[in-house]
This record gives structure tokens, C-alpha cells and sequence, in this order.
């Protein structure tokens, strides 16, 4: 018996996967009747005359932005917004990170409710702040936020408390009473509310998204609403 040199792996080669039992394309077409592609319709073309304008210098005013902001929270989720406040940013990663600068200082505690997206405890650990974990539980299916429990874990350097709703990976629609019971929790422990709702617009038939500002106006004084176009 000879050994022989193994022959490395290559992994330039792209095959293609649809009609071979794959759970990604395969699966996705069985489950959702085809696979997700879109048509931006009049998206698309404002894009191609912005485009063929040539001129990418500074705007002067993000006025139609702001209203237009204002416009789609309120048709789609009946909430009122002011215009004056909407304040846009190079992505809502960067907004959390502004929003941590902004009203907390080095050392300070920022809560979570964990499962919950990763790049929240990346920003958080770039910032030198401490990140406070507290665990979702699971009844009856869903993730649900403890606030008992969380009442023996937020210490009283806690400045802020980062909600995502819809949640993410839970796919949780926040109930009212839910929403309501963050706001007194980040009241009794003096929390700013930064709410990442960038996926409002993302719902199966028969749910119905609540703005954390509409569930709980009385906490507009220390909450952030985070969203985007995309």
C-alpha cells in the first residue's frame, strides 16, 4: 500500500443548485410559490433619472424626504409624525451607534433582549459600553420579554435599552401591552428607547405593526424610532 499526495480542494467552481433537492432555491419555490424577486417599478426609474442627471454634489435640502417619511407613517401605520424630526443617516447601524454616543458615556450599560440581531452587541462593544443581556423566553411559541426577571439584572448604570420590532430572528410582532410594558420599564429605570423598526413593512396577512411611539406616547421624551426605505 502506497500513500498518495491528497489532491486539494477547489472551490472556484460555481455550480448551480436549482432542480438539485436544495433547501435555499428548491425549498423556497415549494414554500412560497416562486422565488422572491421584485419589480421597483416607478423606484427603478427615478433612480435611472437621477442617475442620468450626472450631478452627485451635496443637496440642499432633505425637505421631500422628511414629509415623505412623515407621509408613509402615517398612511401605513396611522401614526403622526413631525417632519422636524426625522433625521436620516448612512444606515441603521450607524443611527444605533450615533444614538449610543449621543445619551451615554464610556462604561455605561445598554440592554437587549437576546436572540436578537448581532450587529447591536458589535456596536455596543465599539463604543466601550457595557452590554446588559436579557434573555427572551419562549410561551406558547413566541418570544416573550420578562421584565421580572429583567428587574434583578438591569444595574443602575443602564442608560439605554435597544428594542427590535418586528423582532429579529423571532419574527416577533410586538402586542400593545408589550410594547407598553417596555415603556414602563425603561421609565422605572430611566432607559432611552432606541426602537429598530426597519422591518414595519415586512408582515404576513392579518398581522398589524404597532410604533412603539403610538403604543406608549407618553415615553417620547426618551425614545429613538429607527427605520429606512429599504
Amino acid at each position: 500500500m502506497t500513500l498518495e499526495t491528497p489532491i486539494a480542494p477547489r472551490f472556484d467552481t460555481i455550480r448551480a443548485r436549482r432542480g438539485s433537492n436544495c433547501s435555499k432555491w428548491d425549498g423556497m419555490e415549494q414554500q412560497f410559490g416562486g422565488l422572491m424577486h421584485y419589480n421597483l417599478g416607478s423606484c427603478e426609474q427615478a433612480l435611472a433619472d437621477y442617475a442620468s442627471a450626472g450631478v452627485y454634489g451635496y443637496a440642499d435640502s432633505d425637505t421631500a424626504l422628511r414629509q415623505a417619511t412623515a407621509w408613509w407613517m402615517k398612511t401605513r401605520h396611522g401614526g403622526e409624525l413631525d417632519p422636524g424630526h426625522v433625521l436620516s443617516t448612512n444606515g441603521m447601524v450607524n443611527a444605533i451607534g450615533l444614538a449610543i454616543d449621543a445619551f451615554s458615556d464610556p462604561g455605561d450599560g445598554v440592554v437587549i433582549f437576546t436572540p436578537v440581531y448581532h450587529a447591536f452587541k458589535r456596536v455596543i462593544d465599539a463604543s466601550g459600553r457595557e452590554l446588559i443581556d436579557c434573555p427572551l423566553q419562549i410561551e406558547n411559541g413566541r418570544h416573550v420579554m420578562d421584565f421580572a426577571a429583567y428587574e434583578q439584572i438591569v444595574p443602575a448604570h443602564a442608560r439605554i435599552v435597544i428594542l427590535c420590532s418586528p423582532h429579529n430572528p423571532g419574527g416577533q410582532v410586538w402586542r400593545r401591552e408589550e410594547l407598553r410594558g417596555l415603556a414602563d420599564f425603561a421609565q422605572r429605570h430611566d432607559l432611552i428607547v432606541l426602537s429598530d423598526e426597519i422591518h414595519h413593512d415586512l408582515l404576513y396577512p392579518g398581522q398589524t405593526h404597532i410604533p412603539m411611539a403610538g403604543a406608549a406616547p407618553e415615553i417620547a421624551d426618551r425614545f429613538v424610532m429607527l427605520t429606512a426605505t429599504t
